[in-house]
């Protein structure tokens, strides 16, 4: 399987979480900070923040555009409560 650059650049993040739900839309969340960049839009949340990944098109130049799906901070959770796991349905 070849290497992914885009997503070894997530390593130092620590993803716990990667949802798919099966009309291409891929939901993530990590255990620190982050700031990502995607083709229209930049984004950036902590460790209780879900954001989601909806990619124009998939395979060798994979794009699209990420977007901020649930803020955990506007939720009432604080820094130390940083989501470990999530499903939606």
């Amino acid at each position: 399987m070849p290497k992914n650059k885009e997503l070894d650049n997530f390593s130092p993040l620590q993803l716990v979480q990667i949802f798919d739900d099966r009309g291409n839309n891929i939901y993530l969340s990590t255990r620190r900070n982050y700031g990502a960049i995607s083709a229209n839009t930049t984004i950036s949340g902590n460790g209780n923040t879900i954001f989601t990944f909806i990619p124009n098109s998939i395979g060798l130049n994979t794009s699209g555009n990420l977007i901020q799906f649930w803020d955990g901070t506007a939720a009432g959770l604080d820094a130390t409560n940083s989501i470990d796991g999530f499903a939606l349905g």
